[in-house]
C-alpha cells in the first residue's frame, strides 16, 4: 500500500469515536515503511496522548519536529502536549490528573523542572515567531509567567506579566480589557506576595479591584494581612467583603454568594454561625432543583466542617 493509503485508514480510525487503539495500530504500520511520514506522526501523538500513552506521545511528536524543526504547527500541538502534562500534580515521576484522578508513569520527564524548562524554551519560540500575532503573543506570555512562578522565578514572572499589560489585544473592547488588565495585576501581586513583598503586593491587588476583579478575591486581601500578622485588617477585610456579598444576595440571590459566606465563616474560624448560612437560601425564590441540590450540598460541607 502506499503512504497515502496507509494514511488514509489510519485518519479514518482516526476520526472514529473509540478507535484509538485501531488508529495507533494503522499509524505504526504507516510509519514502518515510511518513518518520515509527518502526518502519521503528529496524528499518532495525538492518539498516543488520548489513550495517556504520554511517552509514546512526546516520542513521536519529538520525531516529527527533529524533521521539521522550523513547521510551528507541529511545536504547537507539542505545547498543547506539554501544557496537559503541565497541569497535572507531580511527585517522584508520577503525574496524577486531578479530575479523572489517574496517575501516569512518565519516564519522558521524570524531573518535573526539566517539563516546565522544555515548555519554556518551546513558549519562547513561539512567542518570537508569532509576536505580531496579538492573542497568541498574549496566550504565550501568559503561559510563560505561569510556568516561571512555579519554578519561583518571581522577576522573571513579573517582567513577563508587565510586558503583557502592553500587549493586550488591541481588538478587546473595553469590558475585556479591564478584566484582562485586572487579571494581570492580581497575577503580579500574586508573585510579589509569593516574595513576601506585601506592599507591592496589595499595591497591585488594589489596582486590581479599581479595574474590575471579582470581590471574592477580596480573601487575598486578607490573607496577605495574616501573614502580615495583622488580625485587625485580616478581620475588617473579610467583614467588608462579607458586607459586599451579602448585598449582592439582596440584589441577585444565588448559591454561589451563599458558598462564598461559607468560605469567609470558615477564615473567620465562625463554626457555630455557618449553619445560619442555609436560611440564605429562603432569598432565592427560583425553586428549580439545582438550588435544592445546592442547599443539601452546602448543609454536608457544613456538617464536615463542624466534625473537624
Amino acid at each position: 500500500m502506499t503512504a497515502n493509503e496507509l494514511f488514509s485508514k489510519g485518519e479514518k480510525l482516526y476520526h472514529s469515536k473509540g478507535k484509538e487503539y485501531e488508529a495507533i495500530e494503522a499509524f505504526k504500520l504507516l510509519l514502518e515503511k515510511y518513518p518520515d511520514h509527518i502526518n502519521g506522526l503528529t496524528y499518532l501523538s495525538t492518539m498516543q496522548s488520548e489513550i495517556c500513552d504520554f511517552d509514546g506521545a512526546i516520542k513521536s511528536i519529538n520525531q516529527a519536529e527533529s524533521l521539521e524543526p522550523e513547521n510551528f504547527a507541529i511545536k504547537e500541538q507539542k505545547l498543547l502536549l506539554l501544557k496537559t502534562l503541565s497541569k497535572f500534580t507531580f511527585s517522584d515521576k508520577y503525574y496524577l490528573d486531578e479530575k479523572t484522578r489517574e496517575c501516569h508513569e512518565v519516564l519522558s520527564y521524570s524531573d518535573y523542572s526539566l517539563l516546565l524548562s522544555d515548555l519554556n524554551k518551546l513558549l519562547y519560540s513561539l512567542l518570537d515567531h508569532y509576536k505580531s500575532n496579538e492573542r497568541k503573543k498574549n496566550r504565550y506570555l501568559w503561559n510563560l509567567a505561569h510556568n516561571e512562578r512555579k519554578m519561583g522565578n518571581h522577576k522573571t514572572a513579573i517582567e513577563l506579566l508587565k510586558q503583557n499589560i502592553e500587549s493586550i489585544p488591541s481588538k478587546y473592547n473595553d469590558d475585556r480589557r479591564r478584566r484582562e488588565l485586572a487579571n494581570l495585576q492580581r497575577e503580579i501581586a500574586s508573585n510579589y506576595i509569593d516574595q513576601k513583598q506585601f506592599d507591592l503586593g496589595l499595591d497591585f491587588l488594589h489596582q486590581a479591584f479599581e479595574n474590575g476583579l471579582d470581590d471574592f478575591k477580596r480573601t487575598m486581601i486578607a490573607d496577605v494581612y495574616k501573614q502580615m500578622g495583622d488580625e485587625s485588617k485580616f478581620e475588617e477585610t473579610l467583614q467588608d467583603l462579607l458586607d459586599r456579598i451579602n448585598e449582592k444576595l439582596e440584589t441577585k440571590p444565588e448559591p454561589a454568594y451563599i458558598f462564598q459566606k461559607f468560605a469567609v465563616y470558615k477564615k473567620l474560624q465562625k463554626g457555630l454561625e455557618t449553619k445560619e448560612l442555609l436560611l440564605d437560601f429562603d432569598l432565592i425564590t427560583n425553586k428549580a432543583d439545582y438550588i435544592t441540590e445546592s442547599k443539601r450540598e452546602l448543609e454536608n460541607e457544613i456538617n464536615n466542617y463542624l466534625k473537624q
